[in-house]
């Protein structure tokens, strides 16, 4: 196991290895170290062990920028309470380290005045433990943690620690001048920046102790007006550019953090937000556009989670901010994102009832619509992870109004959210709303999308809230009709049913008379022979009302429409009105059939209009029959039927002398007429 360990550190080390290689090796190195630590309590190696699991804490601050960015950039707070407890843990293993060799010392000194002896190997140990691990490595390793984690107390013993301490090999002596110059910063600072300036002048030391000495050292430069100076000098210097005066990246982002913390220390959140956001254009850094703005927003995103106040910023940044707090897609940002997404709403919301009060005028300028198209998008993600339904539905509610505000919106990209929106006013959010606001909501996605999966249940939720309100009738029936296709069993069930209702009622205002009228009749009876299962209304009374309107017209078109629709029925008045339809087309014979099967089923009891109707007609038939045979066949070939007329009018005029009145009466006569003619 020590093996492995050595050589996990030994990898971490080697600066020709990719730095993701180099991290994940010095991670193993520490979980390594750690089992060992715990699986050998008692070994005499366990000081140095634990003191080189102190300085691989510190390393992996130091290779992921973590440390510097805590003491002169601008780390995410989580990233920066991740530092403070690795530098507790450092200084806590350091700690117990100088308490580990200590107590090991008073033991080998009771050996020695027992008058025993101490192996050759002990005291070598010993000699390590006392000459480098006691001496030299727990004093730089606690000093540097001490003054990361930065309190007074910290300073103090840091600078107790280092003050006398003269470290010669390596990079110890700067390790040591820049965690001294911290510690010294307010107390002397004239001392502090003598011991920045030599660790800056170090050409042989690495650009990172460099970089932060330097960015220490601008830091002390009167008020934040002179540091930012400072900072902006220095960040054209070594190590911050090199030889041929190209930047390091790493470094650049650096000082950019370092500025914007000065800014913000001092009150200037919008100059900060703006330095931050200028990385994007920092061409010198390298990368594509999309990744230098990625940079910036996750700076501008540590900077705006700091910020408690965003009044008198402008619009833009405030935007930019919630923005990048969102884009990290962690729950603890949303709420604060949320925050000052709500608060630009309210800006503007407030600004511009100012202007309907006095009369000025006011456009509503971009930003208003993209901050609430963003905190909508928020609140629904942070509805779906609420435990506490009421705060979810809160949410949701307050999503789905800020939507149905960005419907026609030029500024705003409703995609994936107008949808969504309209799928909530569906269920208990909706609910919530007002009726205009939640059919907005249907309607617009409708518009936009109206082949979308959800557009049938959109679309029988619209029909069922407009259909409680007069006037819109032709609406709900053309939505619930069209939601008839939906796949879901469950749309479509209540898509038929709202339907049929909706034909219902418009049977009961048709006008027969009208040609919408009998269109609404025709569009009903389609509609229960498709849906039989879901119609109240009777379909087989609104066929023979819809036979009987288009006999009526005398037309040919409305006749033969008569007769399909008629198909199938039977019946005296389907039979009647089939016969009537025969007739406007002038097939005499299939009259003929109809009359004379009507004839044997009604009865002037049941329908003393029919009755008549269907006499006249049938005797009118057959006297056409007669004299058709007179005239082709002599003028004796329709005696038969003469006959058989003549005895029809007689039982006719027994029924009643009047014939049916008129204009029955008339008709009947003529044939009589006719019968006592030439033959």
């Amino acid at each position: 196991m020590v093996e492995r360990v050595a050589s996990a550190s030994q990898q971490a080390a080697d600066v020709r290895v990719p730095m993701a290689e180099r991290v994940h090796a010095l991670e193993r190195a520490l979980a390594e170290r750690g089992v060992l630590l715990q699986s050998l309590p008692d070994d005499a190696h366990r000081a140095i062990w634990l003191l080189d699991q102190a300085g691989d804490v510190l390393f992996l601050l130091s290779m992921r920028l973590a440390d510097t960015r805590a003491l002169v950039g601008l780390p995410d707070l989580d990233d920066l309470a991740a530092t403070h407890a690795a530098v507790t843990r450092a200084i806590d293993l350091a700690s117990e380290a100088g308490v580990w060799i200590e107590d090991r010392f008073v033991r080998q000194r009771a050996i020695l005045d027992a008058g025993g002896e101490l192996a050759e190997g002990d005291r070598a140990l010993n000699r390590r433990l006392a000459d480098v691990e006691l001496a030299v490595r727990r004093p730089l390793l606690l000093g540097r943690a001490l003054v990361l984690r930065g309190t007074r107390d910290d300073s103090s013993q840091a600078a107790a620690l280092l003050d006398n301490f003269r470290p010669s090999d390596g990079r110890a002596p700067s390790t040591r001048d820049v965690a001294l110059a911290i510690a010294l910063a307010k107390h002397q600072p004239d001392r502090s920046t003598e011991l920045l300036q030599g660790v800056v002048s170090r050409a042989d030391l690495g650009v990172l102790a460099r970089a932060e000495a330097a960015l220490l050292l601008a830091r002390m430069q009167g008020d934040h007006a002179g540091v930012v100076r400072a900072i902006d000098q220095a960040a054209t210097k070594p190590p911050f550019v090199d030889e041929q005066g190209l930047a390091d990246s790493a470094l650049l982002v650096l000082a950019t953090e370092a500025r914007a913390r000065v800014l913000f220390e001092a009150g200037r959140v919008e100059q900060a937000a703006q330095h931050l956001m200028e990385l994007e254009d920092r061409r010198e850094m390298g990368g594509t556009a999309p990744q230098r703005r990625g940079v910036a927003d996750a700076r501008l995103a540590a900077l705006a989670e700091r910020v408690e106040d965003w009044t008198g910023i402008s619009s833009p940044i405030v935007l930019r901010a919630g923005a990048a707090l969102v884009s990290r897609d962690r729950r603890p940002d949303d709420a604060k994102a949320a925050q000052i997404l709500a608060g630009l709403v309210e800006r503007f919301d407030a600004q511009e009832r100012e202007a309907s009060r006095t009369g000025r005028p006011w456009s509503r300028p971009p930003e208003h619509d993209r901050a609430m198209e963003l905190l909508a998008r928020l609140l629904l993600v942070m509805a779906d992870h609420e435990l506490e339904d009421a705060i979810a539905q809160d949410r949701r509610v307050s999503a789905l109004r800020l939507v149905s505000r960005l419907i026609g919106s030029e500024h705003a990209t409703l995609d994936g959210l107008l949808p969504q929106a309209a799928t909530h006013a569906l269920g208990p959010a909706g609910q919530s709303l007002d009726v205009q606001t939640r059919e907005a909501l249907l309607q617009g996605a409708l518009d936009r999308w109206p082949e979308h999966p959800q557009a049938h249940p959109w679309r029988l939720g619209l029909a069922t809230s407009k259909a409680t309100r007069p006037g819109t009738l032709e609406v709900v029936l053309s939505l619930a009709e069209a939601a008839i296709q939906s796949p879901d069993p469950r749309v479509r069930s209540d898509a038929i049913a709202l339907a049929a209702a909706a034909h219902a009622v418009r049977i009961t205002q048709a006008d027969d008379k009208s040609e919408a009228g009998r269109t609404a009749l025709a569009h009903a009876l389609e509609f229960a022979r498709s849906h039989p299962e879901g119609v109240a209304f009777d379909a087989r009374a609104l066929a023979l009302r819809l036979a009987e309107i288009w006999v009526e017209q005398g037309r040919l078109s409305e006749a033969q429409r008569a007769l399909a629709t008629l198909e199938g029925f039977d019946g005296p008045r389907a039979i009647v009105l089939r016969a009537r339809a025969y007739d406007t087309l002038g097939r005499a014979e299939a009259a003929f059939v109809a009359y004379r099967a009507a004839s044997e089923q009604v009865t002037l009891e049941s329908d003393a209009r029919v009755y008549w109707l269907v006499w006249t007609r049938l005797l009118e038939l057959l006297n056409v029959e007669r004299l058709r045979r007179n005239e082709i066949q002599g003028s004796t070939s329709g005696e038969a039927l003469a006959g058989s007329i003549r005895g029809h009018l007689l039982r006719l005029r027994a029924i009643d002398a009047s014939l049916g009145g008129p204009p029955w009466a008339e008709r009947l006569k003529a044939i009589e007429t006719s019968l006592s003619g030439p033959r």
